[in-house]
């Protein structure tokens, strides 16, 4: 076990009874969302975990093992890497008076390890879902996201094909929206990566997508916290990719 800016990065968990379930305090809440999410979910997460913006370009030999440049969306070290946290729109406004409760609520909340840890947090899921490793995905989702992830990892084994994926560096990381219900801390982030993603069959053959392209994408996570829990884990329980503009 080891602890990175505040954030334990754990073995994965045994027991499905170890992961914290979106707390009592706000059911309805959890079944509107759910229900709204699973079955997009299930039909999304197959292909892409987040969005394709039209800002697509051909690929750089970014895998060099000189290649340590910030520019042109070179590789670089996940120290390295530049996190936004100023915001996009006016709801930072009231998410700043929230992410104050929050701190209120736990002093021990720093918004900077919080957004390096969800850094790591988004790598270590995109990879376990293109994986299929469900420890992994147990360890770090609640129990319906974890659900519609294996939902989607199963249809994809059912059809024989395996999803390759390499996150070429993050573009940004903006906090969107934050809330205290009860003790339970809900904050929401937009992550903006440059992807090399690729289907391939049992054959070897790829499906779709340009393995020579770099997919500017963006995802939509809310995490969840018990701020009484002395665990500094965050949770994820949502996953959303915005409508095409």
């Amino acid at each position: 076990m080891g602890i990175l800016n505040g954030w334990i990065i754990s073995p994965p968990l045994s027991h499905p009874k170890d992961i914290i379930y979106m707390g009592s305090s706000f059911p309805l809440f959890e079944v509107i969302i759910y229900a709204m999410i699973a079955g997009f979910l299930i039909l999304k997460l197959r292909n892409v975990l987040g969005r394709r913006t039209d800002n697509e370009k051909k690929r750089t030999d970014h895998f060099s093992p000189s290649t340590q440049e910030t520019d042109n969306g070179n590789i670089i070290s996940l120290s390295d890497r530049v996190v936004r946290e100023s915001p996009e729109n006016n709801e930072i406004t009231s998410s700043t008076d929230r992410l104050a409760c929050i701190k209120q609520a736990d002093s021990k909340f720093d918004e900077r390890k919080f957004l390096t840890g969800a850094r790591v947090a988004f790598e270590m899921i995109v990879k376990a879902y293109e994986t299929g490793d469900v420890d992994m995905l147990k360890s770090l989702l609640s129990i319906p996201l974890y659900s519609s992830f294996m939902h989607a990892i199963e249809d994809r084994e059912q059809a024989k094909e395996i999803q390759k994926t390499s996150i070429i560096t993050f573009r940004s990381i903006d906090i969107t929206g934050a809330e205290l219900i009860g003790y339970e801390a809900l904050i929401t982030l937009k992550f903006v990566t440059e992807h090399v993603r690729v289907n391939i069959n049992d054959s070897n053959k790829e499906l779709a997508n340009d393995p020579d392209s770099v997919d500017t994408l963006i995802d939509i996570w809310t995490f969840k916290r018990d701020v009484r829990s002395s665990d500094p884990n965050w949770e994820l329980v949502l996953v959303c990719v915005p409508e095409e503009e």
